[in-house]
């Protein structure tokens, strides 16, 4: 699995989820329930799903948005946890704009 660190430049690099993306997702049809299982759930099939999905980051961008009681489950090949790591990180990586 890439570094946390790499995914989080990847995400700052990528922006906001593309409209649409959601179409060309590989887990699309799967059940949700694989995502958003019970607690201690090793999500092995949502890691492989995830691991090959060319919107990964869309997904990932996606849940950059959401407020933190809302963003559960297992998304974009990542935990909880494991996303607002990421999150944490993109802020350190994302330019801010200087007032003029």
């Amino acid at each position: 699995m890439t570094d946390l660190v790499t995914i989080a430049r990847q995400l700052a690099y990528h922006g906001p989820a593309r409209d649409g993306w959601a179409y060309s997702a590989a887990c699309r049809d799967m059940p949700k329930d694989l995502f958003f299982g019970q607690r201690g759930n090793p999500y092995h099939e949502a890691r492989a799903a995830c691991a090959g999905c060319p919107v990964r980051l869309d997904c990932l961008a996606e849940t950059a948005d959401y407020a933190e009681s809302d963003d559960a489950g297992f998304r974009a090949g990542l935990s909880y946890k494991n996303r607002a790591r990421v999150r944490a990180l993109v802020r350190e990586f994302t330019p801010r704009k200087v007032a003029s």
